[in-house]
């Protein structure tokens, strides 16, 4: 790794991505205590980074990273720093810059999850990836409370609408935990109100912001949903949940610790990127509620 006094951490990704990468982030400041860490990626985590002492830059920093893009040449108000670029697959660059480093989320011939990809390259750079950075995310930001024993979480949205479960059959499995006596409870986000995906026959609540969001989780009996952001949140807080599968490989998305529910289908997965261009994904749509009941009386 060159040697550089300020290192700016770089990630755009959506919430379940960024959830990925936070043990590289808690390994990076953990093991690197003289080093000055910056965030350039969105500043709605900074929720999760502001803890591990990373500090947001300069607007003019900021503005820098984000040409990196389009430039023919290293930005020069960068020069004394250097920028550790997660994603998935595609570096934001073709150019071989001296001050950049990509790391890879994704491997061609493996289902391995992101965070243990990511680890594995820091290990080569000096970085020890066998740091427990689950109890580390415990200490800073909560762990399972069970407040609200009747309260249970319903999230019908994903990312992608190829890996959503029918809402239909979300409404009936809250029908049945309703009739259980328990409170489900719909959280909408901003891509389901785009989407119009939204119920009528259950409360629905809508975080305004990422905190809320957690707060709600740790307060909640468990939560249900597809493979999506906030499901991860959950597993990192150590709430029970039950996660629905599809197009998607549960052993290379799956939050840690979940209830998995999936069609054993010679199809799916079929994708390791994200882009699923199946335009009927039956391994999703198809999934009995039953099988979804079964996972969730193992947890209530």
């Amino acid at each position: 790794m060159r040697e550089c006094s300020n290192i700016i951490l770089v990630h755009k990704g959506a919430l379940g991505d960024f959830l990925q990468v936070w043990p590289s982030l808690y390994a990076l400041t953990t093991q690197l205590p003289d080093k000055q860490f910056f965030w350039a990626g969105k500043e709605s985590y900074t929720l999760w980074t502001s803890p591990l002492g990373i500090d947001m830059p300069a607007p003019y920093l900021r503005k820098s990273v984000d040409r990196i893009y389009s430039a023919e040449y290293w930005p020069r108000e960068l020069n004394d720093c250097l920028l550790l670029w997660f994603g998935l697959h595609k570096p934001p660059t073709e150019r071989d810059f001296e001050n950049l480093l990509f790391f890879y989320g994704i491997e061609e011939d493996s289902y391995q999850p992101p965070r243990d990809i990511y680890a594995r390259q820091l290990s080569k750079l000096g970085i020890d990836h066998r740091v427990n950075w689950h109890q580390a995310w415990l200490n800073l930001f909560g762990r399972y409370k069970d407040n609200n024993p009747e309260q249970i979480l319903i999230f019908p949205g994903s990312g992608n609408l190829n890996r959503c479960w029918p809402l239909v059959k979300f409404e009936n499995v809250a029908k049945r935990l309703s009739d259980k006596g328990f409170d489900p409870i719909f959280v909408i986000g901003p891509a389901e109100l785009e989407r119009n995906l939204q119920t009528h026959n259950f409360r629905q609540i809508y975080p305004d912001n990422l905190f809320e969001l957690q707060e709600t989780i740790l307060e909640s009996r468990m939560v249900i949903g597809n493979d999506s952001g906030p499901l991860h949140l959950a597993a990192y807080m150590d709430v029970p949940q039950v996660t629905v599968f599809g197009p998607a490989s549960s052993r290379q998305w799956g939050p840690p610790g979940a209830h998995i529910v999936k069609m054993p289908m010679s199809c799916s997965p079929c994708s390791k990127v994200g882009r699923i261009g199946c335009s009927d994904p039956v391994c999703v749509r198809q999934i009995p509620e039953e099988m979804v009941m079964q996972k969730i009386e193992m947890i209530v």
